[in-house]
């Protein structure tokens, strides 16, 4: 098998400068390919064999790794832009050409691997990660790009596009990178190697001579390596959805833009692409390649390591399942979903949740409802811890409202004390129940991942109230000048003492 140590000689994740790169870094364009890693003749059946046996008995099996060689990627890039590929292997800084930087930063000398690419005035991050799927292991190359950066994105895509397997017939287009056109192949996606079922895709409908009317050659040349492409007659794609009900494929010279804004956009043959969709559909790009960036990382460091997280999804199933575990955790669900992908839609998500949130076991979950209190003279209900602890994570990200660490911190220089003194009566109106909040240092921070990025874990946030034997608390990593914050490690802890 590849060792990577021999040729990849990167930096640790934990020396991306993250906080850097969110304060600064702003894509415009993303760009994802996705294709197999050939591996030796019997280790493929070897390697299923180590998967299925990994999860009938964990304590038996360890993971099983594959390290593919992405020398012969490197040297594409390398050939394309007048780079050293020696000097990309090495990862450290060099390219071999003025005023171009390319740092390598991977986990535990080996996968994934996170890319800094300064080409110039631009700025590019570059993932390559391996995903084991059911049948075999995939690579995953993922791209971000600036807008000073756009143009060298466009002029690899192609390069990078190679490890799929791709249809024949490909179009040949003129991709504009700054003043001059640059001539590639773009081709659709092979039969049965569609990895793309939930993102936005977009299909050309080619006329039965095969080519493109002047205004589609256009388009096809705007949105070429953005989001997924078809580029097939009506004939062909029909064949490739036959088991879809009632599927109409696009006519000649019709382009559609399927699973996008939540709808699906039919263009006919003489009908231009507004500017404002050409820019949601480079948006959506972004977010797909943040997303694979993102899948990647929380691979490596989502929950300090992926035993863990499966270990809880194995444990849910074993769980005695009653009302209460049964409410709460669709409870868990509701709130993490509120809080990850709340405006996710034409803005940058700053909230991200570990892998093991979705599955804290319910005995962590036990005993956070509303109880009942007297507050005000009336009969009332408590806050639901649940509740409550998402909400203050909601906070460390909105910008309309007020941190809760900049809450906590900010204090006068002359602090101000006083006492009221009250009437026996207003005993009677005292919350029974009161709740309490407060954000701690972590002795032992640990790395995570945020948006495709590895952070520093180094806070947690403690939520209770009056009467609880237990507080609820999560560990997190927070930016204040981008509100940016990764949350994981549901826990239950002892109440903090004053």
């Amino acid at each position: 098998m590849v060792t990577m140590t021999n040729h990849i000689h990167s930096y640790s994740l934990q020396a991306f400068p993250t906080e850097k790169i969110l304060k600064e870094f702003k894509p415009v364009r993303g760009f994802v390919a996705r294709g197999a890693i050939e591996l030796p003749p019997g280790q493929e059946e070897l390697l299923r064999i180590a998967k299925r046996n990994r999860k009938d008995d964990e304590l038996g099996w360890q993971d099983p790794v594959v390290l593919p060689d992405v020398r012969p990627l490197f040297d594409a890039i390398a050939k394309r832009l007048g780079y050293d590929p020696a000097l990309l292997a090495e990862g450290k800084g060099d390219t071999g050409k003025p005023g171009h930087d390319w740092f390598t930063y991977g986990h535990n000398g080996g996968f994934p691997l996170l890319i800094r690419w300064k080409p110039g005035q631009g700025s590019l991050l570059l993932s390559i990660a391996v995903t084991p799927s059911q049948h075999d292991s995939v690579l995953i190359v993922s791209v971000l790009a600036d807008e000073a950066g756009r143009d060298t994105l466009l002029q690899v895509a192609d390069v990078l596009q190679g490890i799929e397997v791709t249809s024949e017939q490909p179009e040949t287009i003129d991709i504009t990178v700054g003043d001059t056109l640059q001539k590639v192949k773009i081709a659709s996606l092979g039969q049965g190697t569609t990895w793309f079922v939930d993102c936005p895709q977009i299909l050309f409908g080619l006329p039965e001579n095969r080519q493109l009317n002047a205004l589609r050659r256009r388009e096809l040349e705007r949105l070429a390596f953005s989001l997924p492409l078809t580029i097939k007659t009506p004939e062909e794609i029909q064949k490739e959805r036959s088991h879809w009900t009632d599927f109409r494929p696009p006519g000649p010279n019709e382009l559609r833009i399927e699973r996008f804004l939540e709808t699906t956009l039919d263009f006919g043959p003489d009908e231009p692409i507004s500017e404002s969709i050409i820019k949601e559909i480079y948006r959506e790009s972004c977010d797909l390649a943040g997303s694979a960036m993102s899948f990647a990382m929380d691979e490596a460091l989502g929950a300090k390591n992926c035993g863990e997280v499966r270990a809880s999804q194995q444990l849910i199933w074993k769980e005695k399942l009653d009302v209460e575990a049964t409410e709460r955790r669709n409870k868990l669900h509701r709130e993490a979903n509120g809080v990850e992908y709340s405006g996710r839609k034409r803005e940058i998500r700053r909230v991200s949740l570990g892998a093991d949130v979705r599955v804290t076991p319910s005995d962590i979950l036990r005993d956070t409802r509303p109880v009942a209190k007297m507050s005000g003279g009336n009969l009332d209900t408590s806050v639901d811890l649940l509740e409550n602890l998402f909400r203050e994570i909601y906070r460390l990200s909105d910008a309309n409202c007020v941190s809760v660490i900049e809450n906590q911190r900010q204090k006068p220089t002359l602090p101000i004390r006083g006492e009221a003194i009250l009437p026996p009566l207003a005993k009677q109106y005292e919350d029974t129940v009161i709740e309490y909040r407060r954000v701690e240092d972590l002795k032992s921070p640990y790395a995570s991942a945020h948006r495709g990025l590895p952070v520093r874990v180094d806070k947690r946030l403690i939520v209770w109230r009056d009467g609880d034997t237990q507080a609820l608390a999560a560990d997190f990593f927070h930016l204040p000048a981008t509100k940016d914050t990764h949350v994981t490690n549901l826990q239950r802890v002892p109440i903090p003492k004053s």
